[in-house]
């Protein structure tokens, strides 16, 4: 929220980039390495396709959305959160024509206009064929790990 200015934000990208976080560290030279978190790696190899069918819905749940579920749940949509946000950092910058390189900085700036995370989604997600490009990228990406 405190970057956001005080707005609360999706917990796809609060979640998923807690998580990024906690699993990565900075080399000597200062730079962050995005560490893989195994777990989450293995469930989403497992799990992509069935995944990819429910990533936009999880990317417009609100918190109490989020936190619904047995725990079995809840942990698919931790691991789906933190899949995104590897993406987002390790995937996106590679595709042709870097497409989303400013999802994450879009993202913010929808939210701090619109001061509401389902609208924020909802504008950097765009069109339905926008959101299934995202949604293949992520996969292809998914595929590939």
């Amino acid at each position: 929220a405190y970057a956001g200015s005080m707005i609360e934000s999706s917990p796809w990208f609060n979640e998923g980039h807690a998580q990024l976080f906690e699993h990565s560290h900075f080399d000597r030279r200062g730079e962050i390495v995005f560490d893989g978190n195994e777990r989450a790696f293995d469930y989403i190899r497992r799990n992509a396709v069935e995944l990819a069918e429910i990533l936009p819905s999880v990317m417009l749940m609100d918190y109490r959305e989020f936190y619904s579920g047995d725990q079995d749940t809840i942990v698919a949509k931790y691991h789906l959160a933190w899949s995104i946000a590897y993406f987002l950092e390790v995937g996106a910058p590679e595709l042709r024509f870097r497409p989303y390189d400013s999802l994450r900085a879009d993202y913010m700036k929808a939210l701090i206009e619109t001061k509401s995370m389902h609208a924020a989604t909802t504008k950097i997600l765009g069109d339905e064929k926008s959101r299934d490009a995202f949604v293949a990228a992520w996969r292809a990406f998914w595929r590939e790990q």
